[in-house]
């Protein structure tokens, strides 16, 4: 089935891997090397490791990447069809944070490997079982999905960055181990650090602006329970703190 796509002339092809030397990883390089030559024409590649697994690391890694390369007129084309849902997730959040022009784009596959091998275990032998998994180690049944029948563009809804101010508030919380006992002490950690917004913001409801929205945005959690109100760092919190020094 022919697909319709838009021509594109890419700069610079980037390939991403995971760290390690599992199975998935092997297949990953095979189907790189396969990629490469079809690619040849492309002079300028290159490739990144991460720890595919790690929201922090591959946010952090993509938007390095992504900061490293654009300008004016370059357009990021991410393909996210044969990546992790980690990965998907930070590709979606580097893209909604950058003021770059990125595309993210899903490519739908004629056949799965997951389809086919159940097809198959349904009418086959043990020996003809055998067989065919021998086969998936072999160059020519490195990929786990063939073909193409659609492509499929993800839009990207931009999201404000933090504030500076912002920044301090979550660097603060993960300089603490992810927690303060209250916004008080907060308060009293931003001005013992000199911070600027500490000067400029002396009474505590125009800190609970901030807080409000960091807490909004999923940033930051506040125990709903007691005087003091506990405020915690949540996960995506801590990955928008990770990259905070690219970000401001």
């Amino acid at each position: 089935m022919n697909v319709k796509v838009e021509t594109c002339f890419f700069d610079n092809i980037v390939f991403i891997l995971g760290a390690g030397e599992s199975l998935e990883e092997k297949a990953a390089e095979k189907i790189k090397t396969e990629v490469e030559k079809k690619l040849a024409s492309y002079q300028d590649q290159e490739t990144i490791i991460l720890e595919l697994f790690s929201f922090t690391e591959v946010l952090k890694g993509l938007f390095e990447l992504i900061e490293k390369h654009k300008n004016g007129s370059v357009t990021f084309y991410i393909n996210i069809s044969s990546s992790t849902k980690v990965v998907s997730q930070a590709a979606y959040m580097a893209a909604a944070l950058s003021d770059a022009n990125i595309r993210l784009y899903y490519i739908k596959a004629e056949e799965y490997l997951s389809t086919q091998l159940l097809k198959f275990l349904q009418n086959k032998e043990d020996s003809d079982i055998k067989q065919f998994i021998k086969g998936l180690t072999e160059k020519e049944a490195v990929y786990l999905s063939k073909g193409a029948t659609k492509i499929v563009e993800i839009p990207v809804l931009k999201m404000k960055r933090p504030s500076k101010s912002d920044f301090e508030i979550l660097e603060i919380l993960k300089a603490e181990g992810g927690e303060i006992s209250s916004t008080a002490k907060l308060i009293r950690i931003m001005k013992k650090l000199g911070s600027k917004e500490s000067i400029q913001i002396t009474d505590r409801n125009r800190y609970s602006k901030r807080l409000k929205y960091l807490i909004n945005q999923g940033f930051v959690t506040q125990d709903p329970q007691g005087v003091s109100k506990k405020l915690s760092l949540t996960d995506s919190g801590a990955a928008i703190a990770k990259i905070g020094d690219i970000l401001k």
